[in-house]
């Protein structure tokens, strides 16, 4: 199932740079395994008021669940 989504999520503080967001059409794929495949986004990291580019890859939990794992470039 395919979704569009926006996600925002913080790790203490919101002024000691720990806050991040992105958002994109989000497909749960498998592969030969059975396995979620990751997809990688464009998303930024919000510090200060200062919001600075990074990518973030993002493997969706299952097909009718917007949780997943979370890794910042």
């Amino acid at each position: 199932m395919d979704q569009a989504a926006a996600y925002v999520f913080r790790f203490g503080n919101p002024n000691d740079g720990k806050q991040f967001a992105f958002g994109g059409f989000v497909q749960y794929l498998l592969d030969e395994l059975n396995m979620p495949t990751p997809e990688t986004y464009s998303g930024v990291r919000v510090s200060r008021g200062l919001a600075e580019p990074v990518d973030i890859e993002f493997t969706p939990a299952s097909s009718g669940c917007f949780g997943g794992t979370v890794r910042v470039f």
